[in-house]
């Protein structure tokens, strides 16, 4: 069986490759007939015309190449032209936005036109009015010069016997406090500012050991102690009505405490305070920093209301009796007065050729002392120089010198740095007297309301008072 099948199976296997064969021969054929169908045409063709297939196919295959580079740059135009639909459209939009601008600063300007030539002609007539009311000023405060320049050359026995009345206490406006009366260490560390309590036997120190003290001028008792602060106290106001002492500190903050001893707010300049005082409403405050900022405060609700760029960093700072005008010191050397209404700067003047280090404004006349070791009396309504204060002995010791004026602004006191307090008389610009009691530096000094105590604080800590005889 398995003989059959095998044969079977041979017999189909011939007749598979009898088909295989036959169709190899018919493909062979059909190769050969086609390859002498292209002999016959490529040998009827003649040589020119087959040059001539040859060069229309090459000029086919260039314009075929043409037309498709022109294809790919007729899309760039057109993107390119879509583009500039595009930026012709926001270009009319543009040009639309600024007419109606140019028309809306056309009206601007000429109404500022209109406000500017109201404003002239009230200037005009207010400086009229000025002139006159300068007028008999000037001749009031020549009068009291002349007055002034009587005094200091009259005798002490001839002069006459006029007295001053400040808080019940009677003084003459001459006499200077010599008498030591109280010599003490206040602080572990520098003091760095001194003043007195409004009206008050009251007196506050400042000092790099971080705290405020209040003082009894009388005794030298303390009476408390203010804490709170993470570097030096570098000034200290108080208000009016006493109730409050303001502090500007190293720590680039402004602290508020009660008289109990209550801190009530901190507040914040970039870098360190270096002066503060309350204006009228004891609600609200003004410091400067070096941060060159002059920020004003509502102590009420403890934030910022005002924040101005002050050009240099500040190192002191006075208000003018309207509370609407500040003045401050710089250590370019420069005093500048700011309108706090509008925050512009009304008056700018170099009266050092160094850092100025503090400010002392009683009445119309404010003092100026600076590192270049000279102490400037400035009439105010003159902005000029009165009074150029200086010695051989006296020089500013350090870069936050306190001076100050009298009450009545008739003497000048400056600490130098030879421990000595040295005070002249603003009449004539002499040194009247050189109270000689520190072995260090003199940092600050203070004079009470009533012209009759004098204190002042060196860099080791130590307090010492004066009063009149």
């Amino acid at each position: 069986m398995w003989k059959v099948e095998i044969n079977i199976g041979l017999e189909t296997n011939k007749r598979s490759l009898n088909s295989v064969s036959q169709i190899v021969k018919k493909v062979i054929a059909e190769k050969e007939k086609t390859e002498e169908f292209k002999k016959r045409s490529q040998n009827s063709l003649s040589p020119r015309k087959q040059k001539l297939i040859e060069d229309l196919t090459a000029e086919n295959k260039k314009f075929l190449i043409r037309l498709e580079e022109s294809e790919k740059e007729k899309a760039q135009l057109k993107d390119d032209l879509t583009k500039a639909n595009i930026t012709a459209s926001y270009l009319n939009e543009t040009m639309q936005a600024l007419t109606l601008k140019a028309i809306e600063d056309k009206e601007k300007i000429k109404q500022l036109e209109t406000d500017n030539s109201d404003l002239s002609n009230r200037i005009m007539h207010k400086k009229q009015e000025d002139a006159m009311k300068m007028s008999e000023i000037e001749q009031f405060f020549d009068d009291l010069l002349t007055t002034f320049s009587n005094f200091s050359t009259n005798s002490s026995s001839d002069l006459p016997k006029t007295t001053l009345h400040v808080s019940e206490i009677t003084i003459e406006p001459w006499e200077i406090p010599t008498i030591k009366r109280k010599s003490f260490v206040g602080h572990s560390d520098e003091i760095n500012y001194v003043t007195f309590f409004p009206n008050s036997n009251l007196f506050a120190t400042g000092s790099n050991d971080k705290t405020v003290k209040i003082w009894d001028l009388k005794s030298g008792d303390e009476k408390k102690i203010l804490k709170g602060a993470s570097q030096a106290v570098a000034s200290l106001a108080i208000s009016q009505n006493n109730e409050f002492i303001l502090a500007g500190c190293n720590d680039n903050s402004l602290r508020l405490w009660t008289n109990q001893g209550v801190l009530r707010h901190t507040l914040s300049h970039i870098s360190k305070v270096s002066a503060c005082t309350f204006m009228t409403d004891t609600q609200k405050a003004i410091s400067t920093s070096y941060d060159r900022s002059i920020r004003c405060w509502d102590l009420n609700k403890g934030m910022c209301l005002k924040n101005i760029f002050a050009i240099s960093p500040c190192t002191d700072l006075c208000l003018l009796p309207n509370s609407t005008t500040a003045i401050t010191s710089h250590i370019d050397g420069n005093i500048r007065f700011w309108d706090l209404r509008t925050s512009d700067c009304t008056f700018t003047n170099q009266f050092h050729s160094r850092q100025i280090t503090s400010l002392s404004l009683v009445n119309d006349f404010l003092l100026t002392n600076s590192t270049d070791n000279t102490l400037n009396l400035i009439e105010i309504r003159k902005m000029g120089v009165l009074r150029n204060l200086r010695h051989e002995n006296y020089a500013t010791g350090l870069n936050w010198s306190r001076a100050c004026l009298s009450p009545q602004g008739m003497y000048t006191a400056a600490g130098g740095s030879n421990g000595g307090i040295f005070i002249w008389n603003n009449a004539n610009g002499e040194l009247e007297q050189v109270l000689r009691e520190f072995s260090g530096t003199v940092s600050c000094v203070a004079w009470s309301s009533n012209g009759r105590n004098l204190i002042a604080c060196d860099r080791n800590g130590q307090i010492i008072t004066w009063e009149c005889y």
